[in-house]
C-alpha cells in the first residue's frame, strides 16, 4: 500500500494526537480539574474535602467556583480557590498519590489570581510519603513560591516541574501565603504524569510514522 505526504501526515497526526491522549489519561491526580461535586453555573461553593474527591484541606473547607463573576476555568468548568479569608490564616490544600520510588514524573497546575489586592501569594510543595495533615509537616520541597505570576483574574499561567519519587507515594500541596492579606489564588487542571511513559507513548507514534514510510 502506497501513502502520498498528504496521507503520511495525516497517519502521523492521528498517532500523535493518540499518544498525547493517553498520555493526557495516565493523570495520577484524582479530580484534578475540580469537576466533582458538580456545583451550578455562576457560583461558588464552599465544600467539606468529604464532597470533593481525592483531595483534603485544612481548614477543613474547600472553594469550588463555576464561572462566578465571569471567570472561565483553565480546564472544564469548575476550578478551586485557594483562600485564607483575608488575614484569617493561610489555607492548604492537597493530595497524596501513589508514586514508584526512583520514577520521574511531571507535575504541572494552572493557576490566576484572583486580582483582589494585587499580592496573591502561594506555594506549590511536593511531600514525600502519604500525610494526613499539612500542619507541622515541614519536610516540604517548595517547588514553587511567589508574589505574583499574574494579576488578571481569569488569566491563567501553567506552571511545570519534574520530579523524581523518593517512596511509592508522594503528596501534592498548595498553601495560600498572606502576610500581606492575601485574598485567594486560583488552582486548575492539577495534574502528575510519568514522564518515561509520556515520552514513550510518544516514541510509538514516530515509530508508527516511520513504519508506515519504509511501506
Amino acid at each position: 500500500m502506497k501513502f502520498n505526504k498528504k496521507s503520511l501526515g495525516t497517519l502521523f497526526a492521528i498517532a500523535l494526537g493518540f499518544a498525547l491522549s493517553s498520555a493526557a489519561n495516565a493523570n495520577l491526580v484524582v479530580n484534578g480539574s475540580f469537576e466533582a461535586p458538580d456545583i451550578p453555573d455562576n457560583t461558588w461553593s464552599p465544600e467539606d474535602p468529604g464532597n470533593v474527591p481525592g483531595w483534603l484541606a485544612d481548614p477543613d473547607t474547600i472553594e469550588i467556583w463555576d464561572g462566578l463573576n465571569g471567570v472561565a476555568s483553565a480546564e472544564g468548568e469548575q476550578h478551586a480557590e485557594l483562600n485564607s479569608h483575608n488575614g484569617h490564616g493561610p489555607f492548604n490544600l492537597w493530595q497524596s498519590i501513589a508514586t514508584t520510588a526512583g520514577q520521574q514524573y511531571t507535575f504541572s497546575f494552572a493557576y490566576s489570581a484572583r486580582n483582589v489586592n494585587g499580592n496573591e501569594q502561594f506555594s506549590a510543595s511536593l511531600f514525600d510519603g502519604n500525610i494526613t495533615t499539612i500542619g507541622g509537616f515541614t519536610s516540604a520541597t517548595s517547588i514553587y513560591n511567589s508574589g505574583t505570576v499574574n494579576n488578571n483574574s481569569g488569566t491563567w499561567t501553567y506552571l511545570t516541574v519534574g520530579f523524581t519519587a523518593l517512596t511509592n507515594s508522594t503528596t501534592l500541596a498548595f498553601k495560600s501565603i498572606n502576610p500581606n492579606g492575601t485574598v485567594g489564588n486560583f488552582i486548575d487542571d492539577v495534574s502528575v504524569v510519568s514522564a518515561p511513559a509520556t515520552l514513550a507513548l510518544f516514541g510509538l507514534a514516530l515509530t508508527g510514522f516511520f513504519a508506515t514510510r519504509r511501506k
